[in-house]
């Protein structure tokens, strides 16, 4: 049975549609959660300078632009692509001054007709399980999803990877998932964060170049981490567990250097949460 969620109520399109785009928008809540979502997602990235300076990343779900906000801090090229016009038109106001920013208002279930290899990278965030659910008769969620990893497939150049955040209903959710990007020629894995805790566990699928993977081992040992009560376990061989919030301080602010900005010295006071004052 599903959760009681936006995705099983209603077509994305419609839930966030006047009011409840404006709400979910204006969340200071939802706002920190998937601002921090999105500068994961770019962390597991891995851009190389090049990357950020020359290429274009592709925020698929970009809603109303609040992943957008890690990828212009950034100082990235970007695409948001959305299929609510009410929220791509929030996007469209949140970063108008954004020159490097562009907006599409587009199904990703159905396909695209974006340049091949002409981005260097995708992120989406809390999006992709709404590919999992059907509200049209002619709508499959097994061939939406399969047409979605095929285009993004597709777009990606040949260095580049695809970061989802995803929140899954049920173990199949993550099967059905899994086995679609997989077999549109991805090499995946999942990735867990904060595995033993219920209510802060976040789920990643990672999508390459290379190699097949075997679909079933990989999703197998995704469930199994996903019950896992070890913090940050392996989920493919050679792959670092969770960071710490320390370290991924650090890492933003090395990238940043990286990139020219002027930014404060490292400290033992760096990552450090404050103090609540009342």
């Amino acid at each position: 049975m599903c959760p009681a969620r936006p995705e099983c109520e209603l077509p994305s399109e419609v839930f966030y549609s006047n009011e409840n785009a404006e709400k979910y928008t204006n969340n200071s809540r939802i706002n920190k959660i998937q601002y921090e979502l999105a500068n994961r997602c770019i962390d597991l990235l891995e851009l190389t300078p090049d990357a950020i300076e020359n290429g274009k990343i592709l925020d698929i779900g970009c809603g109303s632009g609040i992943s957008g906000d890690a990828l212009s801090e950034l100082g990235v090229a970007w695409t948001g692509i959305d299929n609510s016009a009410d929220m791509i038109e929030l996007c469209k106001q949140r970063h108008m001054a954004n020159p490097k920013a562009d907006f599409v208002l587009a199904d990703i279930g159905a396909k695209q007709d974006f340049e091949p290899g002409s981005y260097a990278g995708a992120i989406s965030v809390s999006c992709i399980q709404w590919l999992c659910h059907s509200f049209q008769s002619d709508h499959n969620p097994r061939t939406r999803i399969r047409v979605f990893f095929q285009w993004l497939y597709d777009v990606l150049s040949t260095d580049a990877r695809a970061v989802l955040q995803f929140y899954p209903s049920d173990d199949n959710q993550v099967a059905l998932i899994g086995k679609a990007a997989a077999s549109v020629g991805f090499s995946t894995f999942f990735y867990v964060d904060n595995p033993d805790s219920k209510k802060n566990k976040k789920l990643f699928l990672i999508c390459t170049f290379g190699r097949p993977t075997d679909p079933d081992s990989v999703i197998a040992s995704a469930l199994s981490e996903m019950n896992s009560t070890e913090h940050g376990r392996k989920l493919k061989n050679g792959k670092k567990g969770a960071q710490s919030r320390k370290q991924w301080v650090l890492n933003k602010k090395e990238r940043q250097r990286s990139l020219g900005k002027v930014i404060k010295n490292d400290s033992k006071y760096t990552a450090r949460k404050r103090k609540d004052k009342f």
